[in-house]
């Protein structure tokens, strides 16, 4: 299975490296791997990940992904986590019934 040979987790302290100004919000989304590949697909997804955008005053365009994680509970505690250290508003686009 996939799954077993991802390694769940975050690491936003590299992705960050002591420039949290260059990113606005936080985001939740869900994924799937495709082949060698992995796609967003909220509705059902095999994971989380939690991912940093860019701000408009970056250099930098798009997102940033910081962390995967196996459940959408433990993808938002971790979203909670950077939201209150640096201040960012959370974007949870995942859909998760229940």
């Amino acid at each position: 299975m996939k799954l077993a040979l991802r390694a769940f987790g975050g690491f936003a302290t590299e992705v960050i490296d002591g420039r949290p100004d260059r990113f606005e919000r936080i985001e939740i989304e869900g994924v799937r791997d495709v082949g060698d590949c992995c796609e967003v697909d909220s509705t059902s997804p095999e994971y989380f990940s939690v991912y940093l955008r860019y701000g408009a005053h970056s250099d930098d365009v798009g997102a940033q992904c910081v962390g995967d994680f196996e459940s959408h509970a433990e993808a938002g505690e971790y979203a909670i986590s950077l939201a209150r250290e640096y201040d960012w508003k959370i974007h949870d686009r995942a859909q998760v019934a229940g």
